[in-house]
Parts: structure tokens; C-alpha cells; sequence
């Protein structure tokens, strides 16, 4: 199983990976920190807002991947497996 979360699969979209940016040490490497990191962090891409196109298409696709079964979402890390 694929353990992932939404901004991840965003940078993914825009053809960017975690590499891209200067993540803090102490982020780099923790899915669910990197997650927080790539959202809401100032100094991070902040995907939601800054590449909101990308982030409705990644959200509306793991909305349709959980109804069908393929995706589980961990509404408490923000990360999101696919079996």
C-alpha cells in the first residue's frame, strides 16, 4: 500500500517534488510534517492556495477514490493510502 498526502500528489501534477523546495531539516523526510510544511507554512509552496487548479483536481479525485473503496483518508495526519 502507497502511503501519500494530498500536497504531495499536487507537486506531482505540477511536475514539482519536495527536492524542488528548501524544506527544514527537520521536516524533510516525515510525510505528515512535510504535509503541514507544503500546505500552510509561509516559507513552503502553500499548494492550496497557490495552486488551487491542481489541488481540486488531486481532492476531487481522492473524494471519487475513497467512494469507490481505492483510498483511505486519515482525516487525523492528512495523509491518504491507496490500497
Amino acid at each position: 500500500m502507497e502511503k501519500t498526502t494530498i500536497p504531495h500528489l499536487v507537486l506531482e501534477r505540477i511536475e514539482k517534488s519536495i527536492e524542488d523546495f528548501d524544506v527544514p531539516d527537520d521536516v524533510k523526510g516525515v510525510l505528515e510534517k512535510e504535509h503541514d510544511w507544503l500546505m500552510f507554512n509561509e516559507d513552503g509552496p502553500r499548494v492550496m492556495i497557490n495552486h488551487k487548479k491542481a489541488f481540486d483536481e488531486v481532492c476531487a479525485e481522492v473524494d471519487k477514490g475513497i467512494e469507490e473503496g481505492q483510498i483511505y483518508f486519515n482525516v487525523e495526519d492528512g495523509t491518504i493510502t491507496f490500497y
